[in-house]
């Protein structure tokens, strides 16, 4: 008797185990979120297939062929330096709202979760293109770095800005923008 109750736990203890390795398999492939934090499987990664041209873009349809400047910030939720540059460059839009210049931005964020609470924060008073172009936004990186707008890209550094006029990159800054350089290119690109 006491052997058949021994087997009797053992059977009980492996169902457990079993059910509690099943569970812990649907909610790690279904994925869960606890907090800020994802675990298992991230619904809301940004993942569409890829257009190798920018001619049907709404970036080329809105501002690459449009008469203006184009100031572009290449931007994530989670780069400090993207986020600590924006009051300054929230201040050079304000500054330049009169003039024949549009600022707009793109985060590299694939979760867009995040990247819409960010936006909602309104944090950065730019037009923030990445929804918008979200099967172009290889295309567009590719076009910002003069690289062939199909060629994969391996890793994306930022913030980065760029001045963009007659749909071509005249003027870009790696890492954080310089207000006094950023103006002055910007004064030069009205100009010319």
């Amino acid at each position: 008797m006491v052997s058949l109750n021994q087997n009797s736990m053992k059977t009980k203890i492996l169902i457990a185990i079993g059910a509690l390795v099943t569970l812990l398999f649907i909610l790690f492939s279904v994925g869960f979120q606890v907090g800020d934090v994802t675990i298992g499987k991230r619904e809301n990664e940004i993942q569409v297939k890829q257009k190798s041209t920018l001619d049907e873009s709404p970036f080329s349809k809105d501002y690459l062929q449009s008469n203006k400047v184009i100031c572009l910030n290449l931007w994530a939720t989670w780069c400090g330096p993207c986020v600590k540059e924006m009051p300054m460059l929230n201040s050079l839009k304000k500054r330049y709202e009169a003039q024949n210049i549009t600022f707009i931005s793109m985060s590299i964020d694939s979760d867009t979760l995040k990247l819409r609470k960010f936006l909602q924060s309104n944090t950065f008073s730019f037009t923030d293109i990445r929804l918008d172009n979200l099967e172009y936004s290889k295309a567009i990186l590719n076009y910002l770095e003069d690289r062939p707008l199909d060629k994969s890209i391996m890793t994306q550094s930022v913030p980065k800005t760029y001045l963009i006029k007659n749909g071509k990159v005249i003027f870009k800054i790696d890492g954080m923008a310089e207000e006094q350089e950023l103006a002055a290119a910007i004064d030069k690109a009205l100009r010319d």
